[in-house]
């Protein structure tokens, strides 16, 4: 039995059609900062949504691990699809809140999440991390999108070949 957490699950095409993550996961857990969309998402092919959750908030998340590992005691999967796009405009044009919430979700979400997950994942020696990015870059009124997707795949990187380099 597979058990997973994506995050900004509520908004992810889920009414209307089965996404595959409901194909190969028993447990699927979404969190998202919208309720209306948590509501209409729970329930769909075994999906739960714990309460309203910002990924940008160490709290938050903290608080969704706990509680799926609470119900499920383990989880298997981590799906980092929660994204901000930031207004479209020039880099230099950024207030500085503007660029740290863009960060605050794109970026240190995941890492929260994937800081809380691992842990288990490397006991068990099993696991899967998956981050939702982009491989566009030539956009520069998305500078701050951009950045963070590149942080973000960087990330997923380094600790996967810290993992391999440690044999978790």
């Amino acid at each position: 039995m597979k058990r997973s957490v994506v995050t900004a699950g509520g908004r992810w095409s889920w009414v209307g059609n089965r996404p595959a993550i409901c194909r190969w996961a028993d447990s699927v857990h979404i969190c998202d900062v919208d309720g209306a969309a948590l509501e209409r998402a729970g329930g769909q092919c075994g999906i739960t949504a714990p309460p309203r959750a910002d990924v940008g908030n160490p709290g938050d998340t903290e608080r969704v691990v706990a509680d799926v590992l609470a119900r499920d005691g383990r989880i298997d999967v981590l799906v980092n699809n929660a994204g901000l796009g930031g207004a479209r405009k020039p880099v230099e044009t950024f207030s500085v809140e503007e660029w740290h919430r863009v960060f605050d979700v794109n970026i240190h979400g995941a890492f929260y999440l994937m800081r809380a997950i691992m842990p288990g994942m490397k006991d068990r020696r099993s696991g899967a991390i998956v981050n939702i990015s982009t491989v566009k870059t030539g956009v520069p009124q998305r500078s701050v999108y951009i950045v963070t997707k590149g942080a973000l795949m960087a990330l997923l990187e380094l600790w996967a070949r810290w993992v391999k380099w440690n044999d978790y």
